[in-house]
């Protein structure tokens, strides 16, 4: 009813209606509250988080839109930077850094790899990764390198690309590898000079994993199928 000053005063069917937009109503101001309040909060945060020597770039900007924006501009890196240096840290991976433990440069390698992909960046293109890695490994395990890039050329030869490891997969070779054919004493936490510089004894008797026939994938297959490790193998 036009001119009504109180609920009394409308019909049943406006009431009705201001019942129905008054809830609306509440429960927009219920969530634009809480909306509020999460920004505030969120702008504090932002604010505790910096560093004191940078609060300074914060000082004309009151949303947290504006604090973040204004923080990306003067700190996130550019796409391009961030490609030179996730490639600069893969060229790095290509040596076994002397001092280090292996297991945490084994773990760079599938890292620093995932971000390249990310970033969709040439060095790890096809096989390349694969390729890089067992090249590198070849200073810690000479062996187990040519073994495992012997079969990698055989796979490409024949075209069998879909059958040739992921990095992750030679990567847990590797590791399985290591842990199997080294000493205890040293074991895998020991540096890669170490792993490179000492073998196990075995009374003059060649290690297997230093036979010039030996394939570190002949053990996996024979226990799977014997007579796909006798036609590796031949």
């Amino acid at each position: 009813m036009q001119g009504a000053t109180s609920l009394a005063q409308l019909e049943k069917d406006d009431r009705d209606t201001y019942r129905w937009e008054y809830e609306e109503y509440k429960e927009k101001l219920a969530k634009y509250e809480k909306h509020k309040k999460s920004l505030t909060t969120m702008n504090s945060e932002i604010g505790k988080t910096v560093a004191k020597r940078h609060l300074f770039l914060l000082k004309d900007e009151t949303t947290p839109y504006d604090r973040m924006t204004k923080l990306k501009l003067h700190f996130a890196p550019t796409d391009s930077t961030r490609k030179r240096e996730v490639a600069a840290k893969y060229t790095d991976l290509k040596t076994p850094p002397k001092g280090k433990k292996i297991e945490e440069w084994l773990r760079q390698w599938v890292e620093v790899t995932n971000q390249c992909k990310d970033l969709d960046l040439p060095e790890i293109f096809e096989q390349r990764a694969q390729e890089d890695f067992l090249i590198a490994a070849k200073q810690i395990d000479p062996e187990f390198a040519a073994a495992a890039l012997r079969d990698l050329y055989r796979l490409e030869v024949q075209g069998k690309i879909d059958n040739i490891p992921t990095l992750e997969e030679y990567v847990t070779e590797f590791t399985n590898y290591l842990r199997k054919s080294r000493p205890t004493s040293i074991g895998l936490s020991a540096n890669a000079a170490e792993l490179n510089a000492q073998k196990p004894q075995n009374d003059g008797e060649v290690p297997m994993w230093e036979s010039p026939s030996y394939d570190p994938k002949l053990l996996v297959l024979e226990r799977e199928s014997p007579k796909a490790s006798e036609e590796l193998s031949g």
